[in-house]
């Protein structure tokens, strides 16, 4: 046989055998057709939205919805919705045919809880849901369905307080809240009232007894009701930082900015910001003749209800243009505090100048003022800070209209007074960054901070009393706290 034939044989013999490899590789002999299973369960539920289990298995699918392709017998099916217990049911398909389950989670008896109120004090009224349930704690509200419920507690001189309780099908849940006493203390913060800020700078009190606070985020409005908020977004205001709050004799409220001057009469918002030397304004003192003065970081401005002036160092007596307080005396001469200068006093045609060089104290108070007020007597009462490059130690100190003399308070870090307040009464209120004082007559005080008393923030900015005489208190980090009459 020749070499060529042997190849080509061979090479036929090669392709019979992969030939017969492929056949066997992918041959598995004769295929029989298979029943293909087309059972199917349409599942409903109330509530609806229940996640679908089959023999354990989440089929991802929620009602209402349709089980497909199912084997013809008996399945196991669990629903599972919010809070209530899961439903197990067995279910039969059918070939060819839908079977249709329904289940109604609120018609079983065993999916119903209760909540248990426990209030302090005990007997407080019960709101569920803000329907009052005529019923007082300590009581167990009985046959609820599964959810969320807020519960609300009302005791009389006790702020009304509430919770939210979750409550799974067939348990109990328990709900207990310490209301806060209101006999005595009230305060208003972030967490339970329309405060948009805890950090005040100023509180007042205008004609109609509406209650005005300035705040690090805009200026806050309340009338005993109801709660009204300016800032950036809702009025002309340029800025939400606000320093310094006052009223004037027509009952007008002067607005005074890190950003700007305004006047609110009424509901219209003025921005003044035009006639100022400086936009971050400081201060407000407002005369018996109706005059406007106004303290600012670059001058001391005055508005007579038509014409502007201004007074700096380059056309006054006034020895700084960095104004940090004013008040009016019985007399009506304006006290000027300032920066780093002392005191400058204007009587309308002569100016005086109080500082370390002339007060004759005896000690280095400073010339640093932060706040400056005049009381029933004519008496000045002036608050000066420290500075310890200056050698400052700050303090308080007093004008009796002959001389000047140092104020002694203990309780209360005289080196960090931010207001001085004098009520109808004639009674001093110190501001502090450590606690409030009332200076009294016969040189007693009363002191009040988080310690002895319910203040919840030691750090004081302002104090106002109402007409029904209350104590409206400003703090720089806790809101605004309300010491009812009766209570100091």
């Amino acid at each position: 046989m020749s070499i060529m034939k042997s190849i080509k044989i061979l090479i036929i013999f090669s392709f019979f055998i992969l030939i017969q490899a492929c056949d066997k590789e992918v041959f598995t002999g004769i295929v029989e057709s298979t029943k293909v299973e087309n059972g199917k369960i349409f599942v409903t539920s109330n509530p609806s939205g229940a996640n679908i289990y089959l023999s354990g298995h989440n089929m991802g699918q929620i009602t209402p919805d349709t089980l497909i392709w199912l084997k013809s017998g008996v399945h196991n099916l669990k629903l599972r919705v919010g809070l209530y217990k899961d439903t197990l049911i067995n279910v039969n398909a059918v070939d060819g045919q839908i079977n249709s389950v329904f289940i109604d989670f609120t018609k079983n008896p065993g999916q119903l809880g209760k909540i248990v109120c426990n209030s302090l004090p005990n007997y407080a009224k019960i709101y569920l849901n803000d329907i009052d349930i005529n019923r007082k704690t300590p009581y167990t509200i009985t046959g609820l369905l599964p959810g969320y419920y807020e519960v609300k507690f009302s005791f009389p001189q006790y702020r009304s307080d509430s919770a939210t309780v979750a409550l799974h099908g067939g348990e109990a849940s328990e709900v207990t809240v310490t209301l806060e006493d209101t006999s005595k203390w009230v305060n208003y913060t972030v967490h339970n009232s329309p405060m948009t800020n805890n950090f005040v700078y100023d509180v007042t009190v205008d004609q109609q007894d509406v209650k005005w606070f300035g705040t690090a985020d805009g200026l806050v409005r309340f009338d005993n009701k109801k709660w009204k908020i300016y800032n950036q977004d809702n009025s002309q205001l340029k800025t939400n930082i606000i320093n310094t709050l006052g009223v004037d004799l027509q009952n007008k409220l002067w607005i005074g900015t890190t950003n700007g001057l305004y006047l609110l009469t009424g509901n219209e918002l003025t921005d003044l910001s035009s006639h100022i030397p400086d936009p971050n304004v400081t201060s407000f003192a407002f005369d018996m003749l109706g005059n406007v003065w106004i303290g600012t970081q670059s001058g001391l401005v005055k508005f007579d209800g038509v014409n502007w002036q201004i007074f700096r160092t380059n056309n006054s007596g006034i020895t700084e243009n960095f104004v940090t307080a004013l008040s009016i005396s019985n007399d009506g001469k304006i006290w000027i505090g300032q920066f780093s200068s002392g005191i400058t006093v204007f009587d309308g045609s002569k100016w005086t100048r109080w500082n370390m060089s002339n007060m004759q104290l005896g000690e280095k108070i400073g010339d640093i003022i932060k706040t400056i007020a005049v009381d029933k007597d004519g008496v000045i009462l002036v608050g000066h800070l420290p500075h310890d490059k200056l050698g400052y130690l700050g303090g308080i100190t007093k004008f009796d209209g002959v001389k000047w003399s140092i104020v002694e308070l203990t309780g209360i870090p005289n080196d960090k007074i931010e207001s001085i307040d004098v009520d109808q009464n004639n009674f001093k209120w110190f501001s502090s960054r450590d606690g409030l004082a009332k200076y009294k007559a016969g040189n007693t005080l009363l002191i009040f901070n988080s310690n002895n008393a319910g203040l919840i923030y030691n750090h004081i900015t302002s104090v106002k009393i109402d007409k029904s005489g209350d104590l409206w208190i400003a703090t720089f980090g806790g809101g605004v706290q309300k010491l009812k009459k009766g209570n100091y």
